[in-house]
This record gives C-alpha cells, structure tokens and sequence, in this order.
C-alpha cells in the first residue's frame, strides 16, 4: 500500500484512479482523517467492512457545493456548513444525486462540503465521495495521520497524508428538517 503526500503533483490523479477502480482511500479533511470510496455499493460494502461498521449506519457524501438543490438554513448553520465544519442530515428530495440505499437512513442522508481544496478538486475530477472517519468503531477519531490504526492502513488501497494541522475534531452534524444538532 502506498504512501502520497497530498502536495503531490501525481495526488489527485493517483486518487482519481484508486477511486475509479472501487478502491478505498485515507486521506485528510478540514477536521480529521477520512477513509472514503464512491457511490458504488461493492466499495461501500467494502470501507464497513475495514471499519467494522454495521451496513444499518449511514455514513457520510462529501460533495460538490452543486449537489445541493434550494433549502432554507440558518446563517450560522450555512456559515459552518460551506466551511467543512458541519454535516447536514437532509431529505433525498434536496440532492441532486442517488446514493446507495445503504447510505440512507428514514430517506435521509448525510452531506458535506470540504473545505479542504486537495478533496474539492478530487470531489470535482471523480464526483460524489462516501466517507467516514478512518477509524474502526470506537475508537478515536484520528487528527495525524500517525494516529490511524496500521490494520486500516493495511486495508485500503492507498492513502494520502498532509503536515497541514487538522482540528482533530469531527464535523457537527445538523438535521434539517429538526433543526437539531445531534453531535
């Protein structure tokens, strides 16, 4: 398994191929570091599996500001959101895409937008990225790289890491049709 810097001039490309082919990735976000794969049920069955998570939890998309249609939302709540702090529960009326019914929870579904520009340009070369934090079921949610469990690291098909500091805190999560914080 290979090692990137994100400062790569190869990284996005490298990426981009990985994810195409249904591989699994590590990499950093604005808050903690990732592990991610896209919208193809095989490579999310596959990134449960190295966490060992339940296929009945719903994890994130981080997508493109695009993705997104019309919603009514709160100025501090919009603030955090565009900022790659805050991930929004929101209704499957409001995207512009289909997940997998896996991702799915009472026809919701969680949304992020990075603020992170390595994972936008990635999100804008290959499309919609599923992702969690790269941590197995409670354990804690990795802010270095050097925190990431080897047998995670083992497991994926490639992995990215920056020196950048992340906050080392995972994103809120904001339901929209309650209007509730829940993490």
């Amino acid at each position: 398994m290979k090692v990137i810097d994100i400062k790569s001039k190869d990284s996005i490309h490298d990426a981009a191929k990985v994810l195409k082919n249904s591989g699994i990735l590590v990499f950093p976000t604005d808050t903690v570091y990732g592990i991610g794969c896209l919208n193809k049920i095989a490579a999310i069955k596959k990134l449960y599996q190295i966490k060992n998570r339940l296929l009945s939890q719903p994890t994130t998309i981080l997508i493109d500001k695009d993705n997104l249609l019309d919603f009514n939302i709160s100025e501090n709540v919009k603030s955090s959101f565009y900022t790659g702090e805050t991930t929004l529960i929101v209704s499957r009326d409001l995207i512009n895409f289909k997940p997998c019914n896996i991702l799915l929870k009472n026809e919701k579904v969680g949304v992020r937008i990075p603020n992170n520009l390595w994972l936008r340009d990635l999100i804008r070369k290959v499309g919609l990225i599923v992702a969690s934090s790269a941590n197995k079921k409670g354990q804690p949610t990795p802010g270095k790289f050097d925190e990431i469990d080897s047998e995670i690291i083992s497991q994926v098909d490639i992995a990215f890491r920056t020196d950048e500091k992340l906050s080392g805190k995972a994103s809120r999560v904001y339901d929209l049709e309650t209007k509730k914080y829940f993490r």
